[in-house]
């Protein structure tokens, strides 16, 4: 299965010139307040932060894995992230924001205006970076699913039809959206690994591998690497956050791991459950940080890999591990009655052996082995004891 991630672009002009792009991915692995990993357990945020926005017509993402047709499982994040607070938290540096108006951005059609929030971002007093953020709606992007040998979707963002001018050169314009990440899906990211007597145990340590890749030449299609190999944006820089609950322990890691520090519960619950109807509540949850600066060697790919060892507990495990005892007392109880069975039927035979009568003909033993007669005493008879004789004098 291929499964690196790929993202290129289809230029407005022929040139030598490439526009830039920071990725930003947040891959979440949660519990809905149930305590199960029912429901959405895993979903990726992506944001693209593409520079000379002006030298792009279309942007192109690649997934290993079958979209939905419905456009509505792309949620799209950048209204929810023009908030001071939570774009501090995802940049980790001091934000402002800015509301868009006619006056600040005279060459930008009216109907545009409301798609797009200033960012400024601040490293202590000095102004750090400037973007728009992108509020983009379903008319702006288009689903591409092809099953005929290597399945896959396309996710094609047109941005010439946005109306970014040339006024606009100096600006940086920032996308960001969400992807919920079915069984089927996060497969393409995630393998399990546990211990064959799960079955029989209350509590289970399995081990979970991840591997994340993009632009990995060859884990994508042959046919995306014919014809779109030149297309890769000139990127710059990758962060990868993977978030997890506190309960999972990192044991292996990639090379690029930067660090690992704990969310803020009150500021990100709010997000996760974005049009998730409140089904998450965060808890002890961990972001653990990947990044890697791929422009100095001119790389357009990025490759990071973990294992995690996870606890699993749950009542329906200890209710199964309570069963099975109740199966196994029962079988070895049942055996225990056979076992003492046959050996008293073993103790009979040897007490009682068959005894021969003719050939080939033998008597079963007797069940119960039978009594010698004792001696009866004799019948006592009444003895006559003899008279002693008359004595007399003679004549």
């Amino acid at each position: 299965m291929n499964k690196s991630l790929a993202i290129w672009y289809s230029p407005r002009e022929e040139g030598d010139e490439r526009p830039q792009l920071d990725l930003h991915f947040n891959f979440w692995k949660l519990k809905n307040t149930k305590g199960s990993d029912k429901g959405i357990p895993y979903f990726l945020d992506i944001g693209l932060m593409v520079s000379n926005i002006t030298l792009t017509k279309d942007i192109f993402i690649y997934f290993p894995f079958i979209l939905s047709e419905s456009k509505d499982e792309i949620i799209n994040l950048g209204k929810l992230i023009a908030n001071r607070k939570l774009l501090a938290s995802i940049f980790n540096e001091r934000a402002e924001i800015k509301s868009v108006t006619d006056e600040s951005h005279p060459a930008r059609e009216m109907k545009e205006i409301h798609k797009l929030t200033e960012a400024n971002i601040y490293s202590g007093n000095e102004k750090k970076d400037e973007f728009l953020i992108y509020n983009f709606d379903n008319d702006d992007f288009e689903i591409q699913n092809f099953q005929n040998g290597e399945k896959g979707s396309i996710l094609k963002f047109n941005v010439e039809k946005s109306y970014f001018e040339p006024e606009d050169q100096p600006e940086k314009v920032y996308f960001r959206f969400r992807l919920n990440l079915t069984p089927g899906r996060y497969d393409a990211f995630i393998s399990e690994s546990t211990p064959w007597d799960r079955w029989f145990l209350s509590s289970v340590n399995k081990k979970e591998f991840l591997d994340f890749r993009i632009n990995e030449k060859r884990n994508i299609p042959e046919k995306l690497q014919d014809e779109k190999v030149d297309r890769f944006f000139k990127n710059k820089k990758v962060h990868f956050f993977h978030m997890r609950t506190g309960d999972d322990d990192l044991i292996v890691s990639g090379k690029n791991f930067s660090g690992c520090r704990e969310l803020e519960d009150e500021i990100w619950n709010k997000y996760v459950n974005y049009k998730n109807g409140g089904s998450i509540t965060l808890n002890k949850v961990f972001a653990y940080h990947w990044k890697e600066d791929i422009s100095e060697d001119n790389r357009t790919g990025f490759s990071t890999a973990a294992k995690f060892q996870c606890q699993e507990s749950s009542f329906v495990s200890w209710l199964r591990n309570f069963l099975w005892l109740l199966v196994v007392s029962f079988v070895g109880g049942i055996a225990a009655v056979l076992f003492m069975g046959l050996i008293q039927n073993n103790t009979n035979e040897e007490a009682n052996p068959p005894v021969l009568l003719n050939k080939g003909e033998t008597r079963p033993p007797l069940t119960q082995p039978l009594k010698e007669e004792s001696p009866q005493p004799p019948s006592r008879e009444k003895r006559k004891t003899p008279q002693p004789p008359l004595q007399g004098g003679e004549n």
